[in-house]
């Protein structure tokens, strides 16, 4: 199994909707959303105006967990549904973009090696607060996301629970702390869906020991 499959798989329990970055997806395509001129009025040849530059990243400002992210800092997964314990680590910070590695725990081999676009990230990101399709109580009423503490190899943090439904999509619930836990698995403490733990942290920190 590739670590696509297995990570792919394991945060689709992570939104109703998609997998973390989902919400990118359904951005227009640049090209395919281009606006063009009306047909036979010769503007088809007209050269178009170019794209706005990418707003460069602004960590005062901005709201993704990965403006925490320092060199060392590393978070070990279960990957409950593939049986695997997946160990991520932050290896490069700069002023755009964080580098990190997937390694498998059990042998140590490397799987993969991730740069993310710190700006690209920004515009993707979603405040845990405003999801939609939450789940609902006894009475009916939307159950709104709330705090737990949760405490990971003797390291106390508080997680916030996010409990969605969606008929013929089933149940998820997400466990996220985005100021103690990279976003590696989109900060995530734990994901069960329809019941079932997907995904759990095992244990983080920082080799910076900060």
């Amino acid at each position: 199994m590739s670590y696509r499959s297995l990570v792919v798989g394991a945060l689709c329990a992570l939104s109703l909707c998609g997998c973390p970055g989902s919400e990118a997806s359904k951005l227009p395509s640049s090209k395919a959303d281009a606006p063009t001129g009306p047909s036979g009025d010769g503007s088809a040849g007209a050269p178009k105006p170019e794209p706005a530059p990418a707003k460069a990243f602004d960590r005062a400002t901005a709201r993704t967990p990965w403006k925490y992210a320092k060199v060392g800092d590393w978070a070990l997964y279960k990957m409950h549904g593939a049986g695997k314990e997946l160990r991520f680590e932050v290896t490069k910070v700069d002023e755009g973009t964080v580098t990190f590695t997937v390694t498998d725990n059990a042998s140590g081999e490397r799987l993969n090696e991730v740069t993310v676009d710190l700006a690209e990230e920004e515009s993707r990101y979603k405040d845990p607060m405003s999801y939609d399709s939450l789940a609902k109580d006894e009475q009916g009423q939307p159950i709104k996301p709330y705090t737990e503490a949760v405490e990971i190899k003797g390291k106390k943090i508080e997680a916030l629970v996010i409990k969605r439904a969606k008929a013929g999509m089933g149940s998820t619930e997400l466990w996220i702390a985005e100021k103690d836990v990279r976003p590696f698995n989109q900060c995530a403490v734990k994901s069960i869906r329809n019941g079932k733990l997907e995904l759990e942290l095992l244990d983080f920190g920082s080799k910076s020991g900060e």
